[in-house]
């Protein structure tokens, strides 16, 4: 019996259901309809998270069941009880103790995660650009992005810049120049805010909503998308129907303080560079997704990517 639903989810459906007293996560994808984003994506995640519970056990939920109803798949997943998101955890918090309790405890997870190093080149990079960049780009179909696209200039924060697609050349020689260290690990692949599960009682982090389709699996894949949050809001503006009346909680500010002064002390400038590099491009990487369910928030986010592409660009030179 389903419950309640959660939200997100892009073309999946992610709902609370009891049976025989006991409560599961059922996360539902149609086979017919957009499979390439739909589909293939929620089978990669499918599979991860059951390879992640064998090596980082306690970090993932249990996979419980799946298969097949009608013209939908579907996954059980482990409820975990008492627990918030990330992003709905620091929306309430009230004290800089306990962001701080919460942001050693991700660090941690991330550090178990991110611990096997696997040799690799610096070859993948153009891979990642056509595949995560342009590729994106080109699968957005609508008339609405279209038509936006072709502007040479656009508006944010009441900014005129330059648009995304006039700098693409020289984000993607960004890109190759700012990669320094081309070594891959175990990775999230989908490490925004809203894709873990907090529980302040046990300080207990659950990494959810897995994401296999990331060519470059990096512990700077991970950063940006922490990132993605907390520099760039990206919760906070998916939630908005007006994007320009966001209100920032302490919580969220807290985190962001501790997540930078963080990536300042471990990483090196060419490595900082590449990780805000990737930041934008998570943006970019989830415009079919938009396209295909909320054409206005595709202009905003491309909108959004534009203007942090403008703000690096302006710190370098």
């Amino acid at each position: 019996m389903k419950i309640k639903e959660f939200k997100g989810g892009s073309l999946s459906s992610t709902a609370l259901h009891e049976e025989d007293g006991k409560l599961f996560v059922r996360k539902e994808i149609s086979i017919i309809k957009n499979r390439e984003y739909g589909f293939q994506r929620w089978y990669s995640q499918l599979k991860r998270i059951q390879r992640y519970n064998v090596l980082f056990p306690g970090s993932y939920p249990e996979i419980l069941d799946f298969g097949i109803k009608g013209d939908r798949a579907f996954m059980d997943i482990e409820y975990i009880e008492s627990a918030d998101s990330g992003i709905e955890f620091l929306k309430k918090v009230k004290t800089f103790d306990e962001v701080k309790v919460f942001f050693n405890e991700l660090i941690s997870v991330m550090d178990k995660i991110h611990e096997t190093k696997i040799k690799s080149s610096k070859n993948p990079i153009k891979l990642y650009f056509q595949e995560e960049v342009k590729q994106k780009i080109i699968d957005c179909k609508s008339n609405l992005f279209l038509n936006h696209y072709k502007k040479q200039k656009i508006v944010f924060n009441n900014i005129t810049i330059d648009a995304l697609s006039t700098q693409l050349n020289e984000y993607g020689k960004m890109f190759e120049s700012f990669y320094t260290n081309p070594i891959e690990t175990f990775s999230h692949g989908n490490l925004t805010l809203e894709n873990l599960v907090y529980n302040p009682d046990t300080n207990k982090i659950t990494l959810i909503d897995v994401y296999e389709e990331n060519i470059i699996d990096s512990k700077y894949a991970d950063y940006s998308q922490i990132l993605q949050s907390c520099n760039s809001n990206y919760e906070l503006y998916n939630e908005s129907d007006n994007p320009d009346l966001i209100s920032i909680p302490f919580g969220l500010k807290s985190f962001k303080k501790l997540f930078n002064e963080y990536l300042n002390n471990q990483l090196s400038k060419e490595e900082l560079i590449f990780t805000k590099l990737l930041e934008i491009s998570q943006f970019i990487r989830m415009l079919p997704f938009k396209d295909e369910i909320a054409p206005k928030k595709t202009i905003f986010f491309y909108n959004l990517a534009s203007y942090r592409l403008h703000e690096l660009i302006g710190e370098l030179k």
